[in-house]
């Protein structure tokens, strides 16, 4: 008797029987028991807006391994678990998109968040500086220049003391915050909201980028916030003497999980401390990755070694970021030498523009050409936040 399972979405579990083909064995398909009786998954396929399972009965020379019970109550839960996970996504999406201005509560709420709808702490505390860095900048700028020459004329009148006041301290907040969350890899919230004494709920575990390991006989189980590509091009680990080859990686929400068992070896090291460490570095080589365009190229070749961070997308942004600057102070000083102003400054900043672009102009050729990434001369000011966030020492030759 065959029979019919219709779901508005594909069950992970279930998966359709494989025929033979050339020298590949036929498998069957999952186990399912309804009632008393053993059925086989034989086929799967979307009708509609339905998934649709077919069974028949289980062949009686083929051995169940594994069994899935299936009834009302299963589809309850399945159906239920379905919404969960609808839940979960939009709460996701809605962190992602507004990471930039939760970013801005205290730390003790984002790391709630973090356990609720999966924000990244990091990553929302230096979205949420950028931001801030981004419309306070400009206009303390404005305002202390003003202060100090006594006036820019209309430039100068559009930056009201009191905004200019409030662009200062928010520039300066900003600042400091992007310094800490660099050097720390902790969240910090905006003093504004410390100030206010936000009232939220605040029950959950800190968000702290350590592993949770587990060995278990021959098995070790290792469950990290960070995806660990080092471990999977090394093939496994050496933990407390031992070796252990990879057997399985696997992503579920904001966690990676990674199961070793006993053998091989010339394995790295797991070593809890280093692993706390480098997870913080690779959480900051993904977060800052705008950055290291600018960098060297041996620079950027250890920020890879953390598997999140490729190097040609922003060494080209590094470029057109380079190049509008050149552009728009060669523009500048043009103007100047059009209306017969000579200032040594402004013909400092003309030479400088110029070397900047004849820079972007041939790092564009070798990447383009050679698929070459080189850096900036601007690295100067990039190196501090590398030193700063990557604290690990990354390996060059791996």
């Amino acid at each position: 008797m065959k029979k019919e399972i219709r779901l508005p979405a594909p069950h992970p579990r279930f998966r359709p029987r494989v025929d033979a083909e050339q020298r590949r064995p036929v498998h069957p398909g999952t186990a399912v028991q309804i009632g008393e009786e053993f059925f086989e998954v034989v086929s799967a396929g979307r009708e509609g807006a339905e998934w649709v399972y077919r069974l028949e009965p289980w062949p009686a020379q083929e051995v169940i391994r594994v069994c899935f019970e299936w009834g009302g109550d299963a589809e309850r839960r399945f159906l239920a678990g379905l919404r969960d996970d609808r839940v979960r996504e939009r709460k996701r999406l809605l962190a992602w998109s507004g990471q930039a201005l939760l970013g801005f509560l205290p730390a003790k709420h984002q790391q709630r968040l973090y356990e609720t709808i999966g924000l990244d702490p990091t990553r929302a505390t230096f979205w949420s500086v950028a931001l801030e860095l981004a419309v306070a900048f400009p206009l303390a700028a404005l305002f202390v220049i003003n202060a100090i020459t006594g006036g820019m004329g209309a430039m100068g009148a559009q930056v009201p003391a009191w905004i200019g006041v409030v662009a200062v301290v928010a520039a300066l907040e900003g600042a400091v915050r992007l310094v800490a969350v660099i050097a720390t890899g902790s969240p910090i919230g905006s003093l504004l909201f410390i100030l206010l004494g936000l009232r939220l709920k605040s029950e959950g575990p800190e968000y702290a980028p350590a592993d949770r390991i587990s060995l278990v006989g021959e098995v070790l189980d290792v469950v990290s916030p960070v995806p660990k590509a080092w471990w999977e091009r090394a093939g496994g680990v050496s933990y407390k003497g031992e070796s252990y080859v990879l057997t399985r990686s696997d992503r579920e929400k904001t966690d990676y999980s990674y199961r070793f068992r006993k053998g091989g070896g010339g394995f790295p090291v797991l070593d809890p401390k280093l692993e706390q460490v480098r997870n913080r570095s690779s959480d900051l080589s993904y977060v800052l990755a705008p950055l290291w365009g600018f960098l060297p190229a041996e620079l950027q070749r250890e920020i890879e070694f953390y598997g999140r961070y490729c190097p040609r997308p922003y060494v080209l942004l590094s470029i057109v970021f380079n190049f509008l600057l050149a552009v728009a102070f060669m523009g500048s000083g043009v103007k100047n030498i059009s209306l017969g102003v000579f200032e040594a400054w402004s013909l400092v900043l003309m030479a400088g523009s110029i070397l900047l672009f004849v820079e972007s102009v041939g790092r564009l050729v070798r990447l383009m050409r050679d698929g070459e990434t080189t850096g900036s001369v601007l690295a100067f000011l990039v190196k501090p936040v590398y030193y700063m966030a990557i604290k690990d020492n990354p390996p060059r030759d791996w």
